[in-house]
């Protein structure tokens, strides 16, 4: 709770008193006993730490429903209003039931609009360049994002445990995805290939030795890197367009199969993965061709006959 500028103190019980360190100490300690992911804690506390320090010197259980509108409002980006909007939500729900405020402020503010973003696949050519002139370990964590669909986190902390390469098929075990839920994906042919002899423990292991592997911020920055200098027009390329990839060509692949899509890419939410089922630019293309039977040059031929309209 490093860097909280507020530690104003509150009465909540005759002689007892709590700061905000304390209290969003407690909140985490509920998360853990609720057993929520650790990048679900940590993304949590990232979001009050910098709520508090907004709100500061006044306490966090000061907070009024316009607080959090102002709060908002100075945000840019779409994404980042929705996730900070339901990492509050879910604390002033906690607080609210443990009686530690008498008001839950987001009981009287509306969620902030939460974009639709349609997949951005990484291209083939891209990733197969990227794949080329990249080191070993950088093309493994490529071919994890984009052959298995794994979130830059996933692949930051997969270890040997977690492949069963003797399995028909051959399948890998997403442990405490997002959500904290556990995944199984079959493994493509190339995986199976590259993950055969891997040392014993974490694919990825952390050279700091405060950590066990590496952080997922530091696989999305070393894989956007590799992917962005492979392109040849130099457009730039996310890690995470891999997975984009990876759900892409599993709904074309799968025939449109939502059940399987959303599983392999541990979706919650059914909506999420319709995303990637429907049509393609490519299917687009060959129906608009057809468009009046198929002769779209003859109608083009008649329509400049016809002169201006």
């Amino acid at each position: 709770m490093a860097g909280r500028k507020s530690g104003q103190r509150r009465q909540v019980s005759p002689g007892a008193t709590v700061t905000d360190q304390e209290l969003l100490h407690a909140f985490d300690q509920y998360q853990r006993g609720r057993g929520l992911a650790d990048t679900t804690r940590r993304r949590r506390t990232a979001s009050l730490d910098r709520f508090t320090d907004f709100l500061a010197p006044r306490s966090i259980t000061t907070t009024r429903p316009d607080d959090v509108d102002q709060w908002l409002a100075g945000l840019n980006a779409a994404g980042t209003k929705a996730g900070y909007y339901s990492d509050l939500k879910a604390f002033f729900q906690w607080a609210h039931r443990r009686e530690h405020v008498a008001l839950n402020p987001m009981s009287l503010t509306d969620p902030p609009r939460k974009p639709k973003y349609l997949p951005k696949p990484a291209r083939p050519d891209v990733i197969a360049t990227a794949v080329a002139m990249s080191s070993g370990p950088v093309q493994l964590m490529i071919l994890l994002g984009a052959l298995a669909g794994l979130r830059v986190g996933e692949i930051a902390a997969l270890s040997s445990d977690d492949i069963y390469l003797d399995r028909m098929p051959a399948v890998l075990m997403v442990r405490q995805g997002k959500g904290g839920k556990d995944r199984i994906v079959p493994l493509h042919p190339v995986l199976v290939e590259r993950l055969r002899g891997v040392r014993r423990g974490w694919l990825f292991p952390s050279p700091d030795p405060d950590r066990e592997h590496i952080a997922g911020q530091h696989v999305g920055v070393t894989v956007s890197k590799a992917l962005s200098a492979a392109s040849s027009t130099g457009q730039h390329t996310t890690a995470h367009q891999l997975r984009h990839y990876f759900g892409s060509e599993a709904a074309k692949w799968s025939g449109g199969n939502v059940v399987l899509v959303g599983g392999m890419m541990g979706h919650s939410d059914p909506k999420t993965t319709m995303g990637y089922i429907g049509w393609t630019p490519e299917d687009g293309a060959d129906v608009v061709a057809r468009l009046g039977g198929g002769r779209a040059d003859e109608l083009a031929a008649k329509r400049r006959a016809a002169g201006p309209a």
